[in-house]
Order: C-alpha cells, then sequence, then structure tokens
C-alpha cells in the first residue's frame, strides 16, 4: 500500500532521558478530545486538520493506538525503547523527508534508515 502525500496537518509528542509515554486511558482520552476538537474547528473553517501525530519516545504504543481513533496516521516506537540520538536522528529524517514533498512511505522509511 502506497501511503498518501501529507499537508502540513501533523503534531509531535516529543520525550527525551527515557521517559515512558504509556499513559493512562484518562490521559489519552484527554489528548484524543483535544485533537477531535481541533481537527472539527479547522475543518469548520477550511483549514488543514491533524492527519498525522509522532510520538517519539519509548513505550509509545498505547498511546499511538489509542489515538488512531481521531488521526488517520499515528507513528510511535510501540513496545520499545529508544535512546534520544536515535529519536531526534529520526525525527530529523521524518521531518525532513516530509518537508520535502515525499510520501509518508517513503518519509518513514528513510527515518527508519536515519535512526538505526
Amino acid at each position: 500500500m502506497t501511503l498518501p502525500r501529507l499537508g502540513l496537518g501533523f503534531c509531535n509528542f516529543p520525550v527525551t532521558a527515557r521517559r515512558e509515554v504509556a499513559g493512562s486511558r484518562k490521559e489519552a482520552s484527554a489528548i484524543i478530545d483535544a485533537l477531535r476538537a481541533h481537527n472539527r474547528h479547522v475543518e469548520a473553517k477550511g483549514g488543514q486538520r491533524i492527519q498525522l501525530v509522532v510520538i517519539n519516545a519509548c513505550m509509545s504504543g498505547p498511546l499511538a493506538q489509542a489515538l488512531c481513533e481521531c488521526v488517520d496516521f499515528v507513528i510511535g516506537h510501540a513496545h520499545s525503547e529508544v535512546g534520544d540520538q536515535e529519536a531526534l536522528s529520526f525525527c530529523e529524517a521524518l521531518y525532513k523527508a516530509l518537508g520535502r514533498g515525499w510520501s509518508l512511505d517513503r518519509s518513514l522509511k528513510t527515518a527508519k534508515r536515519a535512526s538505526e
């Protein structure tokens, strides 16, 4: 499956120093509610809704899964540890590739290679 090119509608949740972002369901619900409200508001005004959320943190799988309820694409580090430098390299490569207008699929593959 080829993923589409995205506009500028994305959100990043960076966390460093090995803090986990598993979060409670209550916290995830608050983030989901905020993203849904934002998307409804900007769509009503003809603006760009958030389509992509990047959670650049360890153990972000549960939050990423929950966010799938309100955005088209979520990128997280599932149930694995990620070092600060690896996380920074990943995001830098991802955002550069997206900024070049590359598809999400190509950008994600580039970011994974850059952070290895």
